[in-house]
């Protein structure tokens, strides 16, 4: 996935703050590049972005190089992903549990539904949890 770095921050799954879908970032402020010491030739910008349902804000961190923005590095706080190496029917469950955090019991429901998938993935079909 990839995620641009503009007016808005587009290719966010989730906001980390209150799980919005496909949240609208809007673009508050940018720093200037900053280079770090010992001249690796690389720089980083700084953004801060504002999700459009809940008003809190989320800094991203990108590298810069000779081309220009090289990339998304790191949002603060940080957005939750599940691993693209668990298998897809484990992960399609595990995906639903974080995005029904908000509803603990049925996030409990869905991350057991997952361990049972990938139980199942690993041909351990005998009892039960």
């Amino acid at each position: 996935m990839t995620i641009e770095m503009k007016q808005t921050l587009i290719g966010l799954s989730r906001c980390p703050h209150c799980g919005v879908a496909k949240p609208e970032m809007k673009f508050r402020w940018r720093s200037d590049c900053i280079i770090p010491q010992g001249g690796s030739g690389y720089g980083h910008n700084w953004c801060v972005y504002e999700c459009t349902s809940c008003h809190l804000l989320l800094l991203a961190q990108s590298e810069l190089g000779n081309q220009g923005t090289r990339g998304l590095l790191n949002t603060f706080p940080a957005t939750v992903s599940v691993d693209e190496d668990i298998p897809i029917k484990a992960r399609t469950f595990l995906n639903q549990a974080v995005a029904s955090v908000h509803a603990p019991d049925g996030a409990a429901m869905l991350a057991g539904s997952a361990v049972d998938a990938m139980l199942k993935e690993k041909n351990l079909t005998e009892g039960s949890l």
